[in-house]
Formats: structure tokens, C-alpha cells, sequence
């Protein structure tokens, strides 16, 4: 096997694994942020007996999923299993490489819009494994497979 197209499989699979990360760190950043949510609330309080009364503040913070629920664990782990695959597929040989070439496209086109659906909220957070997914499609579509698990 050409040494150039070995170079450029382990590109493609250091890509799919720096996708698959990035994909963790967002999820568990958003599961997990205690700040991910600010407010502030205003109370009157009697001061003394004599009915005056002072306005108390009290800051909450929380995390995304203590505001909208922890059912929401499962949509926000779709990306780490879309990455996931991807990686998968990057590391599979099938009768024709190209396959798992579109698989891969497929799967960057999937968490892309995944990012678009959720950009007012969590989107952003997941658009870093977003990037590295498609540059792993093109590096991964450009390469002949990786050399220590194809050639056996």
C-alpha cells in the first residue's frame, strides 16, 4: 500500500476520534454545567414588626437538564453515537470502500442538522464535533482504508 494513502486513512481515523471526544465533552457539558441556567428572584421580606419590608434576591443556577428534564439525556447523546458510528465506519472494510465513505458523509450530515435544530440552545455546543465529522468525510473519502486493519 502507498505510504501517502496510509498517512492520509490515520488522518482520517485521528479526525473520527477527535470527533467522537468533542462529541463527549459537549454532551457531558451540557448534562452535567451547574450554570448552565441563571435567574434571579426577588422576594419581600417584613423587616420588622412595624411593616416594612425589603426586597431579598436570591440567584439560582441550574443545569440544562435539571431545567428541561433528564429525558432530555437521550436526544443530547445522539451526536456522541452518530460520532460514534463514524468512527465505527472510518475503522470497517467493506467490498467497496466507498460505502462507508457515504455512511460517514451521511453521519456529518446528520449532526449538522442536529446543530441547526438545537442552535438557540445546545446546537452550538456539538458544531466543534460538527466540523471535525466533515473533515473526517473528506480525509476519509480520500484515503484507501487504514493499513493495519485492511491489509490482514
Amino acid at each position: 500500500m502507498n505510504s501517502h494513502w496510509a498517512k492520509k486513512s490515520r488522518v482520517a481515523f485521528a479526525l473520527a476520534t477527535v470527533a467522537h471526544v468533542l462529541g463527549w465533552a459537549a454532551f457531558l457539558w451540557i448534562v452535567l454545567w451547574p450554570n448552565f441556567y441563571q435567574g434571579v428572584s426577588a422576594t419581600l421580606v417584613n423587616v420588622d414588626g412595624t411593616g416594612a419590608t425589603e426586597s431579598v434576591e436570591v440567584h439560582r443556577y441550574s443545569s440544562f437538564t435539571e431545567v428541561n428534564g433528564y429525558w432530555l439525556v437521550i436526544p443530547l447523546f445522539v451526536p456522541v453515537i452518530v460520532t460514534g458510528l463514524a468512527l465505527l465506519f472510518v475503522l470497517t472494510r467493506t467490498v467497496r470502500r466507498g460505502a462507508n465513505a457515504v455512511v460517514v458523509w451521511g453521519l456529518a450530515a446528520v449532526l449538522l442538522v442536529f446543530c441547526g435544530l438545537g442552535y438557540l440552545s445546545f446546537g452550538v455546543m456539538y458544531l466543534p464535533a460538527a466540523i471535525a465529522l466533515i473533515v473526517t468525510a473528506v480525509a476519509f473519502g480520500r484515503g484507501r482504508g487504514l493499513p493495519w486493519l485492511n491489509d490482514q
